[in-house]
Formats: C-alpha cells, structure tokens, sequence
C-alpha cells in the first residue's frame, strides 16, 4: 500500500515536470513573439531572435533532466550561465 506521502510527492513531482516543461516552451516563445511584433525597436533584432531560438535548444537539453535527478551541478550552472548571458544578450541589444 502507498502511504499519503509517497501519492502526494508522485503526483507532486510529476505536475513540477510538467510545469518546468511548459514553462520552458511558453516564456522563450513569448518573448519571441514580443521580438517579432516589436521587430523596429530592436537595433539589430536578429540577435533577440538568435537568443530566443537558443533557448528553446536550451530547454530541450535541460528539462529532460530535471525529472530524473540526472541534473548535475555542472549542467545546472551552465543553465543558470546561458540564462545570465542570453538577459544580458537583450539588455545589451
């Protein structure tokens, strides 16, 4: 028989995986999107894309790992890294 605790944290870690991926998706395509219909106000706006399209490559590298506890220190400071540099990336543009 499964105690209370172990159904809560199932569920619990399967909605975090699911959210994690969703939001991986869902804030570089809008931020994509705010780029494109913003497209004048950018000085060189192919950057911002280039940024945006990085990141859903990022995601597709990092999400699969953060469910399964293969998320190293290693992997999760290069993704807290990329996600300084590519902010500082649109700051600078």
């Amino acid at each position: 028989m499964v105690s209370h605790q172990e159904a809560v944290r199932n569920v619990t870690e399967s909605g975090v995986r699911r959210m994690v991926g969703a939001m991986a998706a869902i804030l570089p395509f809008a931020a994509l999107v705010q780029v494109l219909a913003n497209w004048s106000d950018y000085r060189q706006p192919a950057v911002a894309v280039a940024v945006w399209l990085g990141m859903f490559a990022v995601a597709a590298w990092l999400v699969p790992r953060t469910g399964t506890g293969a998320l190293t220190r290693g992997e999760a400071a290069a993704a807290v890294l990329i996600a300084v540099v590519a902010a500082a990336a649109i700051g600078w543009e």
